[in-house]
């Protein structure tokens, strides 16, 4: 898998990662349980910032490469 598709895909299952976490905030739960799913949706965000700068450096190493 190409490096752009993979951080592309990568980025997809952050988002969809998050979108269950927060739609089982909706359902009832322990405070427990919704500082877990929390927890879950900031590792997902701080997960994408990453992705989002290496999303960065492919594309210019590919607009580099003439590709």
């Amino acid at each position: 898998m190409g490096e752009l598709r993979r951080i592309r895909h990568d980025l997809r299952g952050c988002i969809h990662g998050m979108k269950l976490c927060v739609s089982a905030l909706d359902t009832p739960l322990s405070d427990a349980e919704k500082v877990e799913f929390l927890v879950d949706i900031e590792a997902a965000a701080n997960k994408m910032l990453k992705l989002m700068d290496q999303l960065d450096v492919a594309q210019l190493e590919q607009v580099e490469a003439g590709v």
